[in-house]
């Protein structure tokens, strides 16, 4: 029986030992804790740097769709869609678009929106109202087309959401010049308002002409952010030294414009499907995240109309020949005190950019010695 009794108390004790030996301190677990927050620490920043660059290169496979769409509109056509145009006007803005349409409406059925583009081209009833062939002004919240969420015309790192409109985050370039914007027949850049143009009209090259830029939409309805808002102003400030411009910027909150700038009521990118300047349009004069700034408050206002973007440090462009490339904010734009042409010059046309490098890319057909060109 003692010899038993033996046995089994060794055999507890051995048990117990066990178990004490498997337990775990508190300084142990402080321990474990502290070297997975470092690791969560170490890896936190490289997921977001990963996300970021997932989402910069969605944005340039957007615009490399978008280079296909324009090369096969083009051979389906002959000639390139107009930046601004349509069908003319209507009765009321309800039975007519009055020639805004912006050139991505024409592109629909390149970018596999066959459907939307067939409910735009045919009369259709939305709202209980009967809306004409290619639909009425682009500002008719009441027909649906033009409320769609057309999913690669946005960039993913834009934040902003549709409230009465479809939004995009690329805009048609149509040079280097904020004057007569939207008149006909005046073109500078690759694209142009109220009428057409080929690939022959940019004897620059294709591979050296910008054909869109990116542009940033605002984050919410009271953001007063640089890349999206548009301040307004007086022709009297825009002939002036561009240097000033910057006074309209608040110095206590990057990228913010300070209370004192008046901002238009539009904002850029927030209707898809107008070709107005502020919503589809982007000309070379300023670096890109530079700010854009129209004259008066009316829709079709001359302007700076900037590209931007919420990629850090610049924005995508798309080259004539289909390339993706990314704009630095840092990229030359001639001196501060270059005079924009005015579209009343003789040779207005063809005239060189005074914007350095970045103006010189905006235009088609100004023959400009550019170096630099492949890489910005």
């Amino acid at each position: 029986m003692k010899i038993l009794t033996r046995v089994y108390s060794h055999d507890r004790g051995i048990r117990h030992s066990h178990l004490a030996r498997k337990g775990v301190t508190w300084i142990e677990v402080l321990v474990i804790l502290g070297v997975i927050g470092l690791l969560v620490g170490l890896l936190l920043p490289s997921v977001r740097t990963s996300r970021g660059a997932a989402r910069r290169m969605s944005c340039s496979n957007n615009f490399k769709q978008l280079g296909l769409a324009i090369h096969n509109y083009h051979a389906a056509y002959q000639v390139l869609p107009s930046a601004m145009g349509g069908t003319g006007h209507g009765a009321t803005p309800k039975l007519g678009n009055a020639n805004r349409l912006s050139g991505l409406v024409g592109l629909l059925p390149f970018l596999e929106q066959e459907s939307l583009w067939d409910q735009i081209k045919t009369s259709g009833r939305y709202n209980e109202i009967d809306f004409p062939p290619m639909g009425p002004t682009p500002w008719t919240g009441t027909y649906d087309p033009w409320r769609t969420k057309v999913m690669g015309i946005r960039c993913p790192s834009d934040p902003g959401q549709s409230v009465d409109f479809g939004r995009t985050n690329y805009a048609f370039v149509i040079g280097d010049s904020p004057y007569a914007i939207h008149r006909p027949a005046v073109a500078r850049g690759m694209f142009a308002c109220r009428t057409v143009t080929r690939f022959a009209d940019v004897t620059d090259g294709l591979s050296q002409t910008l054909a869109m830029a990116e542009i940033a939409t605002p984050a919410d309805p009271t953001s007063r952010q640089i890349s999206s808002s548009v301040v307004s102003i007086t022709p009297a400030e825009l002939m002036s030294d561009r240097a000033t411009l910057v006074e309209w910027q608040d110095p206590r909150r990057p990228g913010v414009f300070a209370d004192s700038a008046r901002l238009r009521r539009y904002e850029r990118g927030t209707r898809w499907a107008d070709g107005a300047a502020t919503f589809s349009l982007a000309n070379t004069i300023l670096p890109p995240n530079s700010g854009s700034f129209a004259v008066g408050a009316a829709a079709l206002a001359d302007g700076f109309y900037t590209a931007s973007s919420y990629h850090h440090g610049g924005c995508h462009v798309l080259m004539g020949d289909g390339a993706v490339k990314f704009a630095t904010n840092s990229i030359e734009a001639g001196i501060s005190t270059a005079i924009p042409l005015s579209a009343d010059a003789a040779d207005f046309r063809f005239a060189p950019s005074p914007h350095g490098l970045w103006g010189s890319l905006g235009t088609a057909a100004g023959h400009e010695e550019i170096d630099g060109a492949g890489e910005l």
